[in-house]
């Protein structure tokens, strides 16, 4: 039907059908600007109206189309695509025009050639209609002043009723970075002036990308710059529902479907239900990153490249699977956090390739981590009607318990039942850091200034570890001599540069993952995530982290995730598959560009072990982990337009730096448990204790208003303090206790004791200890033994050092 770059020519026609929605907002005057000169456009496009716009009572329509038309032309003028996106292409020996193929899917169906209907179905697809349902939808009109309506969130009316939508939260800024991902109330609407800058700066980046001679690589770089400058524009102004979906999912999600019935046609296979979603997911991704640590030299660095090293993994597995199968890289709709979703055309030679990569990798994940961690791939056949709207989700239920159940049956036993080949047999041959593989190379530690011998893979890891938070460009290829590393699944190798253009053959990827900025000349990843240095340079360890804490010389641990997560994604209102796309990007967005930025800017003494997808785990100076919580949370509700149907459970635990990594990895997972298992979730649990996010605002406002200005004010020793410490603890007996003994009745006078504490101890007026008395019954009555949490942070701030 076509050749190799024929799939790239139909992807990127789906990515760019609704472009004239960008352009067309800022009139002629972006494109007059950047490219035709202004009189030149005004003809050209009232000469081309009757080419790409439809008409409906006599009057045409859609004019965003004749703007797609016009903005290829002018990105063709200005030389952006590679040369091998021409004009025109021969698909079985027809030629189709480009710009035709990208512009004309609003045309009725018998004005199309084959290839721009499958454009057209896309469009519809992507947005979840059936075939009449997208016949309304074009005859619709459009929301009063469409060209300057703003983006609204999606997250303001998930899990809510109907009857309690409202549409107060949009996005300010046009452009994606830190900020413009945080939705504000009561926004002014956009101006024309505004999009024409916008458009103008997109066309003169887009002239900048490299790598034009690669033509994947060069894809992923556009698609990353796409992303950047529609992330924030509304895709649909028409009709009842708000402007909810991102120009750029809507539209990446399209080129998905178009190159997924390109190849369906190509195969000649022909099923009832042509399409195919995979869902790729790592099993013991926390038992890869945690366990093996026999001893905790280069801990720090070893977490952090056995994090990344996931996210390698994934990305390096959807790619593979993409390549077989005959797809660009924007067939995968989602892929963070080590999962990801790719829909496929369905046919026997797609599903026999999935099985024999899940294989195959499964024996490179035997070989090398001896069952640690394992792949697992999931597929469901889809129809047309299976991608609508609302029907959708009973798909993704159905592929998501799949892939769940798979994690239970990841390994054929047969197969890899018996003995390992190479696994040592003497304990002097083991590995000091992973206690699994043979070692086989020397490396010194400048913490002891001894010489170790380790496994080969941990050696990587040390090295992915130190490099990573030093590089900001990461090339992953293929070249057979030139083998610094293992290779990842036999066949992929990862270079980091620090800013600088590299010459290798064979480049798969080429990712920019600064923290300092976005990149627009090469695709920006966001897998980077914040370390904090020495004066030396280098990567804080845990006893460093443990230093800068005040007071207790102690490292705090934190684990969050978002609460109900399957629940938020069942909520969505009118769920299509661009929606999905929209949600899981937005929520990774908040881990993977908020969070690492603000800790940067903060200097925070913080160690990110991962970060992505839905959850984190970092670990820092104590006191500044147990406030990076509670900003967290706080910029988490901003983020979701204090939605309380969207929440976030964390939890913290404290440690001596040299604490094994497993035991505070299973401390921190049983603290989080506790908040998952608290009533509505939505809390923190801290030095043991659980409580929601709102009675953690008081406790720690008790501890700024009330502790901490008596401490100031001197009306309290230490002593007191500690004092007041014990009564929270009796208290604690209080609760826990069914049946009490004679020795436990004791704790039962707290409030005797707390009177006689406050009169002995507290400096004041007979009337000062008399209202503090009351003042401190009514708050250990409220709160009861979670006072802890206030007077132990307090305590620990000021604990002196050995």
């Amino acid at each position: 039907m076509g050749d190799n770059n024929t799939i790239y020519y139909i992807a990127l026609a789906g990515l760019l059908h609704d472009i004239g929605k960008f352009a067309e907002r800022a009139e002629e005057n972006a494109i007059g600007q950047v490219g035709f000169h202004k009189d030149t456009i005004k003809n050209w496009l009232n000469n081309n109206t009757a080419v790409f716009q439809p008409q409906y009572k006599n009057i045409y329509t859609h004019r965003h189309s004749l703007f797609t038309a016009a903005t290829i032309e002018l990105l063709s003028e200005a030389k952006v695509f590679p040369d091998i996106l021409s004009k025109s292409i021969n698909i079985n020996n027809k030629s189709v025009d480009f710009i035709s193929l990208a512009a004309k899917h609003h045309l009725k169906e018998e004005n199309l050639n084959d290839y721009e209907k499958l454009i057209k179905t896309a469009d519809r697809l992507a947005s979840g209609f059936e075939r009449s349902e997208y016949d309304n939808y074009e005859q619709e009109n459009k929301l009063h002043n469409y060209k300057k309506t703003r983006l609204n969130s999606i997250f303001e009316n998930i899990s809510k009723n109907q009857n309690e939508f409202s549409y107060d939260y949009k996005y300010k800024s046009l452009v994606l970075d830190r900020d413009s991902i945080f939705p504000r109330k009561d926004m002014e609407e956009i101006s024309e002036k505004d999009y024409t800058t916008h458009f103008k700066n997109f066309i003169d980046d887009a002239q900048k990308i490299k790598h034009k001679n690669n033509i994947k690589i060069w894809l992923d770089h556009f698609d990353s710059l796409y992303m950047i400058y529609t992330s924030n524009i509304p895709s649909f102004t028409v009709g009842k529902n708000p402007p909810y979906i991102s120009l750029y999912d809507h539209s990446k999600t399209t080129a998905a479907i178009a190159s997924a019935l390109y190849k369906y046609y190509e195969s000649n296979e022909r099923n009832e239900k042509p399409f195919l979603l995979i869902n790729g997911n790592f099993y013991g991704i926390q038992d890869f990153i945690f366990s093996g640590f026999k001893s905790n030299k280069k801990s720090a660095k070893i977490l952090r490249a056995k994090s990344f090293y996931v996210s390698l993994l994934t990305e390096i597995l959807a790619l593979k699977l993409c390549e077989e199968i005959g797809l660009t890289s924007l067939s995968i709709i989602v892929n963070n956090a080590g999962k990801f979703l790719i829909l496929s055309h369905n046919s026997k030679e797609v599903i026999d390739k999935i099985e024999k990569i899940e294989k195959d990798m499964n024996k490179w994940l035997i070989n090398n981590f001896y069952g640690e961690v394992s792949i697992g791939m999931a597929y469901k056949e889809a129809s047309e009607e299976d991608l609508q709207i609302n029907k959708i989700n009973k798909l993704f239920i159905s592929l998501f318990d799949e892939i769940e159940n798979k994690k239970y049956n990841k390994f054929d036993l047969f197969e890899h039942s018996g003995m390992i080949d190479d696994y040592p047999q003497k304990s002097e041959d083991i590995c000091p850091i992973c206690g699994k593989r043979k070692s086989e190379i020397e490396i010194d530690f400048k913490d002891d200034n001894e010489t170790y011998k380790i496994c080969k893979m941990c050696n990587d890891f040390i090295s992915i570890g130190d490099e990573i938070v030093k590089s900001n460009k990461i090339v992953i290829y293929r070249d057979e001599k030139d083998v610094k590393k293992n290779k990842i699944f036999n066949e992929f190798q990862i270079s980091f540069e620090k800013s600088k253009e590299i010459n290798i053959e064979n480049i798969l990827k080429y990712w920019d993952i600064s923290l300092d900025n976005i990149a627009k000349d090469v695709t920006s990843k966001f897998l980077n995530s914040y370390v904090s240095y020495n004066d030396s340079n280098e990567v804080k360890d845990f006893e460093e982290l443990s230093l800068e804490s005040k007071g207790v010389n102690a490292i705090g641990v934190l684990k969050a995730d978002i609460d109900n997560l399957g629940n938020i994604f069942q909520s969505i209102p009118n769920y299509n598959l661009s929606l999905y796309s929209n949600l899981s990007r937005q929520i990774n967005n908040f881990f993977v560009l908020w969070l690492p930025r603000y800790m940067k800017e903060k200097k925070s003494n913080i160690y990110t072990v991962f970060a992505g997808g839905d959850d984190l785990f970092l670990i820092g100076s104590w006191n500044e982990i147990i406030e990076l919580a509670d900003t967290i949370n706080k910029k988490f509700k901003e983020y979701v337009c204090n939605n309380p149907k969207i929440t976030i459970s964390c939890g913290i635990t404290l440690h001596k730096s040299a604490t094994p990594i497993k035991f505070i990895r299973d401390s921190v997972e049983l603290s989080l448990e506790k908040s998952k298992h608290n009533k509505n979730k939505n809390s923190i649990t801290i030095f043991d204790k659980t409580v929601c996010w709102d009675e953690f605002d008081k406790l720690t406002k008790f501890k700024v208003d009330t502790l901490e200005r008596w401490e100031k004010e001197e009306k309290g020793s230490m002593s007191y303090f500690y004092l007041l410490s014990k009564i929270s603890e009796m208290i604690k007996v209080e609760e826990e206790k069914n049946e009490f003994t004679i020795k436990d009745m004791y704790n039962l006078k707290w409030k005797a004791l707390l009177g006689y504490y406050t009169v002995r101890n507290f400096k004041g007026s007979e009337q000062e200890k008399k209202e503090t008395i009351n003042q401190l019954v009514t708050f250990f009555s409220t709160y009861k033994s979670k006072t802890r949490i206030p007077l132990w942070y307090f305590l620990y701030e000021r604990r002196e050092r050995k």
